[in-house]
């Protein structure tokens, strides 16, 4: 097994995960925190949708292409948000959470891990249904029965609006090296 990243626990090894919480700001605090977790209540398939330009090597905003594809995964989704315990906040972390890794937020001598704070905003969809954005994504979480599972992952469009063409290739030379870095 590869070396863990700093802030993470390896947990016994057979054990099924079961639902943290049928509350679900304190269920999506334990996800954010445990591979197992992410595995166990991501529901398979969920619905991922994204702007169709990231997949097919076509231009932003060009009328010719769709906006949007909406695809079927079959894999968990592990995410790089964490809830910070020690501080009550949402942070950004630097790696995904392995099955069987637990991220506890301190070091091996106990010292709190200082990550960035991130914005992450819970909303309430519907009594079975809430929504986590972060930026740039909504995650989107059903209740089925036993608890609440990962059903649909969307990435915003930044460039959605713009006027083809012009306006569209200019915010594309301004978003440059995040959009087209392999273009170098």
């Amino acid at each position: 097994m590869p070396p863990m990243m700093p802030g993470r626990i390896r947990l016994p090894v057979g054990v099924e995960p079961t639902c943290p919480s049928e509350d679900f700001e304190e269920f999506i605090r334990a996800f954010f925190n445990s591979g197992d977790l992410q595995v166990r209540f991501t529901a398979r398939p969920y619905e991922v949708k994204g702007p169709y330009y990231e997949q097919h090597n076509t231009e932003p905003g060009d009328p010719a292409n769709p906006q949007w594809e909406t695809v079927d995964q079959d894999h968990p989704l592990h995410d790089l948000y964490r809830y910070d315990a020690h501080r009550s906040v949402y942070v950004s972390d630097s790696a995904w959470l392995r099955a069987g890794e637990q991220w506890t937020g301190v070091d091996p001598e106990g010292k709190p891990l200082l990550r960035p704070v991130t914005e992450v905003q819970i909303r309430q969809v519907s009594p079975r249904q809430h929504a986590v954005d972060t930026p740039g994504r909504i995650t989107t979480f059903t209740w089925r029965g036993d608890c609440w599972y990962l059903t649909q992952d969307w990435t915003l469009d930044p460039f959605e609006g713009c006027r083809w063409p012009d306006e569209c290739r200019r915010l594309l030379e301004y978003e440059g090296q995040y959009y087209r870095d392999d273009e170098d």
